[in-house]
């Protein structure tokens, strides 16, 4: 490390970043606090995790700003920790009136600062360092995201990839995988988990090559992107025992009759068996997520098993549950564990499927009184409903919506041969609906024109013009 004076960052970022970061000292004489903040670059992020500024520079500017009142300063003194405060170490001094420190490091790694003052007398504030709390706490990360971006099997009609991060600071609200047809324009997102290792398949709704793309930024903003070329269900990878199943999306162990449902509040209906003289006490649920590991999460104490069991889940994702009923007695079956399947498995899905009107053409020639309507639907966990799309048109974008077909399967593409009464010029909506019921629809921008004839005339005679009427007739 060495201290340098030649400021890199332009003057406006210290003004961007000035009043960030706030440090407290108190003088010996006066008790004025001094305050600092940081400026790290133009390049930067502000506080994240736990106060920590993250940088992807490995220089930055340190400025602190005196009170108006405060006593005279001899120096002001900058100490770092590389070891979280365990030992400090001097870096530099300077007067009151340069405002700042210029900080530089060689490597990447978790920073702590902070600053002794020493007034005109040379007493300094505080007298040691020992057992100092930082005042300011930078993080430097000048790599980007290492990501390995691999295709793995997929049922027919699907692609599937999986993912490796190398990255010790990722930015959950910075990571996107989306795709697109090879050649098409516009990029398609997909919802994922923000998480280092994954996989995600999906039914693309064509047979084509379509391109993946995996984008990840960390907290100090580096960025890097992977991309690989898939066709659907062209992969040879075969997952490990313990992955996901493609198709529907719950653990492959998982018991067959899942329910979807698109809220947080539950409710599930059921009947006891076997119930003796000294009835119901209570009844207790039980829950997993992976089918391994179980918590009792909720108890109704009703007294007779009052029906139906209601239950709020924290979020979206796939439970499953078991309900327990308990005796007058207190007698009940052992608690579900490791390895036992639900009663029941649960899909709260409360994400709307995303669709995008690709692309409408009119058919001509042999093809005229066709309409080809090319579209893309996606949801979370490939939830989409067997048959899910319905197309519609209207005259207007407001106007009333006419079905063309209803129960289409998500094939990407319909040719609608057009009635004889269809406006010459229209809109169409594509429609989308998931197994939790949740819809979402696009329409075309523009109107779709269908009249396509071309006028021309013919000549039917030729007669001296004086022979036609006043009115040119």
């Amino acid at each position: 490390m060495a201290f340098f004076n030649t400021l890199s960052a332009p003057a406006s970022v210290g003004k961007r970043f000035r009043a960030v970061c706030v440090f407290a000292l108190a003088f010996v004489l006066a008790l004025v606090p001094l305050r600092s903040g940081i400026s790290p670059s133009a390049h930067a992020q502000g506080p994240g995790v736990n106060g920590i500024f993250y940088s992807n520079q490995a220089n930055f500017r340190i400025p602190f700003v005196i009170e108006a009142g405060a006593a005279r300063l001899q120096e002001v003194q900058l100490y770092v920790s590389e070891n979280q405060g365990q030992s400090w170490t001097y870096v530099s001094s300077t007067g009151q009136e340069q405002r700042g420190f210029d900080y530089r490091t060689d490597r990447d790694g978790l920073y702590w600062f902070t600053v002794r003052t020493i007034d005109l007398q040379g007493r300094a504030a505080p007298l040691t360092l020992k057992e100092t709390a930082p005042q300011l706490k930078v993080y430097v990360d000048t790599r980007k995201p290492n990501i390995t971006l691999r295709a793995r099997t997929a049922n027919p009609g699907q692609v599937a990839v999986e993912w490796d991060i190398r990255e010790e600071n990722l930015d959950p609200a910075n990571f996107y995988l989306d795709y697109r047809v090879q050649g098409a324009r516009d990029w398609i997102p997909l919802t994922v988990d923000p998480v280092l290792a994954g996989d995600r398949a999906w039914s693309p709704g064509t047979n084509a090559p379509v391109e993946v793309r995996l984008r990840a930024r960390d907290l100090a903003r580096n960025e890097s992107v992977a991309l690989i070329v898939l066709t659907p269900g062209g992969s040879d990878f075969r997952p490990s025992s313990n992955s996901f199943d493609a198709e529907n999306r719950q653990p492959a162990s998982a018991a067959p009759g899942r329910r979807y449902v698109n809220d947080r509040r539950i409710s599930l209906n059921y009947k006891l068996k076997e119930q003796g003289p000294s009835g119901i006490s209570l009844v207790e649920l039980w829950q997993t997520k992976d089918g391994r590991n179980w918590e009792q999460v909720d108890k109704d104490t009703d007294g007779n098993g009052k029906r139906p069991f209601v239950y709020t889940v924290p979020g979206e994702g796939l439970y499953g549950f078991t309900l327990l009923p308990r005796s007058g007695v207190g007698l009940a079956e052992r608690p579900p564990r490791n390895g036992d399947q639900p009663q029941v498995w649960v899909e709260v899905d409360l994400t709307p499927p995303v669709v995008h009107v690709v692309k409408v053409d009119v058919g001509r020639g042999q093809d005229s009184g066709k309409l080809t309507i090319m579209w893309k639907a996606t949801d979370k966990g490939d939830n989409l409903a067997a048959e899910p799309i319905t197309l519609s048109y209207a005259k207007q974008e407001d106007g009333e919506w006419k079905t063309i077909a209803a129960n289409v399967p998500n094939s990407g593409y319909y040719v609608w041969t057009m009635p004889t009464d269809v406006p010459y010029k229209f809109f169409v909506r594509v429609e989308a609906v998931d197994r939790a019921g949740n819809t979402n629809s696009n329409k075309t921008v523009e109107a779709v024109i269908v009249d396509l004839a071309l006028p021309h005339s013919e000549i039917l005679e030729v007669t001296p013009a004086t022979k036609l009427s006043p009115s040119g007739r």
